[in-house]
Parts: structure tokens; C-alpha cells; sequence
């Protein structure tokens, strides 16, 4: 994969590395182009590379070059999480915040924190905006994620909603997609999970949430990205009636009830039984992450811009 660099002399400090994924979201005109301009005309030290293409080696050197190295996650929520992947595993994210600029189709992170949408709106902020530490979730010591982990319907949901469905009508395309929930047979989908307390509980979803505060929608229940906790959620509902319980108790009550389990965890390991399909992490999508999932919070681990 290629990359670009340019280095502009005067008192800058900082250096900004944008991962750009050019295949995130709708099909947008000379975006690359159009964000070297911004930092061009500002004189402003920089690179643009994809998550394959970055020497990050080099980016490792240039914070001790500069007073500091901010990345800038420029795609969709999937991009973002591979951002602070891959700066988890070179030790990166203590030292440089990260800036998301949303292109891609759902943007969740973009609308829980109230994000600016538009290239120069979201590359101004990016620049000038204040990082703030939030939580990050870690799977089998393996895989990072910042918003949530899903297995089950809800994950079969998100995978089925139709990629081309969301570059058109971004994360509205879950709502023309909700009608499937309500036709499904949840009874056809159960599968159970044993917690290291040996309860065993029988369901047809599990979140594994990090925050999903959407639009400014915050849980009653107190689901934040920086509470130092995950919170697995649990879905139990055995009609269809039942998922609009759920979604109603998610966000509106604080107890647990007959179709929703809510525990909060720092780390926990769960044996599945019966399950079969796909897991949603973020933006991306896993086949088999094993019978046994061990989840762990970490707490302040990463700097997001706001």
C-alpha cells in the first residue's frame, strides 16, 4: 500500500498521520486530495497512508521528533477500530490522541459523541479539538473494540443489513432493515453462556458494550466510554413484541427485566453453547473467536479527540 508524506517547515510541533479508507461509506470525490489541501494550505507537518500501508516504526520515531503525533481515523466506525488496534500493538496509545473523521455509512462514534460531519468541519476539529481519555474493550487478548461486541440476532442483524443499503442511507438503513426483527423466531436462535460463576443463561443476543450512546440517546442504565467498565447485555425476549421491550428497557429503565440482563464487568470469560454464526465487533465482522471469549476492560487506554 502507498503512503505520502510532507514535511512544512516554521513552529509547528505537531504531526498528524491520517489512515484513510478509501472504500468506507458512500463515494465521496477526491477526498484524499481534498484533505492534503487542508493541511497544505495551514503548513501543517503530516502523512496520509492506510492501516497497511503505515511504517508505524517511523510513527514511533516522530513522537519523539515532535510535541506530539495526533491520528486522525478518516472512514467508518471499522477504520477507527483498526486505528486503535494497531496503536495498541505498537504501544501508541497513551502518547497520541486520535481524531475521527466519519466517512463511512452507520458513523456511530460520530453521532454518540456528537462529531462534526463534512471533510473541513471534521478536519478543523480534528485539529483543534481537545482529546478526552475513554475506555477501550479488549476480546481474547486480541482484538480491540470501542463500541461493542455482538453475537447472535442483533450481530446477524447488523451483518445482513446490506452494505450498499448503508452507503446510501447511512445508519438509517438499520431502521429499514428493523422489520426483520419482527418477524423473526427467536426461539429458532437461542444459545446459552456460562460466566465464570458457572451461571449458565440461555438468550438469542449478548452485547458486549463499551458505550452506545447514539445521537445523544444515553442509556438510563449508564453505559458511558469512560466508566471504566463493559456491560454485557443479554436479550431473552421469545416474540418479536419482545425486541421493542428490550430496546425500550436498554435505554429507559435502569433494573434488569423478563427480556433484557444487564452486569456490569471489567473482565469476564464465558463459555458458549449452540452458537453458530457471525460476530459483530464494531465495524468488521468474525467468523469464530472460539467456544470460550474472554473480555476485559481497558480503562482511560486510549485519547479521542472531541
Amino acid at each position: 500500500m502507498s503512503s505520502e508524506s510532507k514535511k512544512h517547515t516554521g513552529d509547528v510541533k505537531r504531526y498528524f498521520v491520517v489512515i484513510y479508507n478509501a472504500r468506507a461509506g458512500r463515494k465521496k470525490e477526491k477526498v484524499r486530495e481534498r484533505i492534503s489541501d487542508f493541511f497544505v494550505k495551514k503548513n501543517i507537518s503530516y502523512e496520509i497512508t492506510d492501516v497497511d500501508g503505515c511504517l508505524w516504526s517511523e510513527i514511533v520515531a516522530k513522537t519523539k521528533e515532535f510535541d506530539e503525533v495526533r491520528f486522525v481515523a478518516a472512514g467508518g466506525d471499522g477504520t477507527l477500530r483498526l486505528v486503535f488496534q494497531k496503536m495498541w500493538e505498537h504501544d501508541l496509545l497513551s502518547v497520541c490522541p486520535v481524531a475521527f473523521l466519519p466517512l463511512g455509512s452507520a458513523n456511530v462514534t460520530a453521532l454518540s459523541f456528537k462529531l462534526p460531519f463534512g471533510l473541513r468541519r471534521g478536519l478543523t476539529r480534528a485539529m483543534h479539538g481537545k482529546p478526552k481519555y475513554v475506555d477501550l474493550g479488549l476480546v481474547n487478548e486480541k482484538y480491540i473494540f470501542f463500541i461493542m461486541v455482538s453475537f447472535g440476532t442483533v450481530s446477524r442483524f447488523v451483518v445482513e443489513t446490506k452494505r450498499n443499503m448503508k452507503k446510501k442511507f447511512g445508519i438509517f438503513a438499520y431502521l429499514l432493515y428493523l422489520p426483520s426483527l419482527l418477524h423473526h423466531s427467536y426461539e429458532e436462535e437461542k444459545f446459552t453462556i456460562t460466566d465464570g460463576a458457572q451461571k449458565e443463561s440461555e438468550m438469542h443476543s449478548v452485547l458486549i458494550c463499551n458505550h452506545l450512546n447514539i445521537a445523544g440517546l444515553t442509556p438510563a442504565r449508564g453505559i458511558a466510554p469512560d466508566d471504566k467498565n463493559l456491560h454485557c447485555i443479554t436479550l431473552h425476549n421469545k416474540n418479536p413484541l419482545g425486541i421493542l421491550r428490550g430496546a425500550h428497557d436498554f435505554y429507559m429503565t435502569t433494573k434488569n427485566s423478563k427480556v433484557l440482563h444487564h452486569t456490569r464487568i471489567q473482565k469476564e470469560k464465558y463459555v458458549f453453547k449452540n452458537f453458530t454464526g457471525e460476530v459483530h465487533i464494531d465495524g468488521d465482522t468474525f467468523t469464530d473467536l472460539g467456544d470460550i471469549v474472554e473480555f476485559r476492560i481497558l480503562p482511560h487506554a486510549a485519547k479521542l479527540v472531541m
